[in-house]
């Protein structure tokens, strides 16, 4: 028998996917597209806002402070050898400081005649009368006999009350004046308390000075702790 070919049946053909499948197929590329498009336009934003930043922080950062440029017609500024200092000038001007004397073991402000009135560095003014006598001793250290009679006459010429407990009255002897004269308490009236402003008064002190050295005798004397002495001779 002859074989008849049967025209092909269109239905028998590749069977075509239902139109629901090929809506979804684009539902999910048109997706996947945007998704893409919305990640670009996020880094876009993100690269341009840092880039913001940036500018920001340069236009608020102050711009770095620089000297004038000198102008050449300028004066030149004065140097240091042509400017006196207030120190050069003041110490050149004031009085020097008293020199200590290696004898007394203190710096003199003035050495005056025994006779002589004489201010003191505190302010005090001083007058001594010095006489020989004889002495008894009275407590251990002291020796009897030939001694100096010293009459310390202070007077307070300011307005406000001086206390004595800081004044001291030393007596030496010797070819130098440098043999430091042992204080006597018999007949001594020491000046003590306070004298006031205005007042004048007179103290009394012994020292043991040998016989015939009475004569070289000075007297040192300062009415307040850490001042030079006044040296009466």
């Amino acid at each position: 028998m002859t074989k008849v070919d049967r025209p092909e049946d269109p239905e028998e053909r590749e069977p075509r996917p239902p139109a629901n499948r090929r809506r979804r197929i684009l539902l999910i590329a048109g997706a996947v597209v945007a998704a893409a498009v919305l990640a670009v336009a996020v880094s876009f934003a993100a690269v341009r806002g840092a880039q913001n930043a940036e500018a920001g922080k340069a236009q608020d950062k102050p711009a770095g402070f620089q000297l004038p440029a000198p102008d050449p017609n300028s004066p030149p500024p004065p140097s240091a050898a042509s400017t006196p200092s207030p120190s050069s000038s003041s110490s050149s001007s004031g009085s020097a400081a008293p020199k200590t004397d290696k004898r007394y073991g203190a710096p003199v402000a003035a050495v005056v005649a025994k006779d002589d009135t004489a201010t003191l560095a505190g302010g005090l003014k001083a007058k001594l009368q010095v006489d020989d006598t004889k002495a008894t001793a009275v407590r251990a250290g002291e020796v009897a006999g030939p001694a100096i009679k010293v009459r310390l006459e202070l007077t307070n010429p300011g307005g406000s009350d001086v206390a004595l407990s800081q004044l001291a009255v030393n007596a030496y002897y010797g070819t130098d004046s440098a043999v430091p004269a042992t204080e006597l308490t018999d007949g001594a009236e020491p000046l003590l308390g306070t004298l006031k402003a205005g007042e004048t008064r007179t103290g009394v002190y012994l020292f043991s000075v040998p016989d015939g050295k009475s004569g070289s005798a000075v007297i040192t004397v300062t009415d307040a702790a850490g001042t030079p002495i006044t040296v009466f001779k």
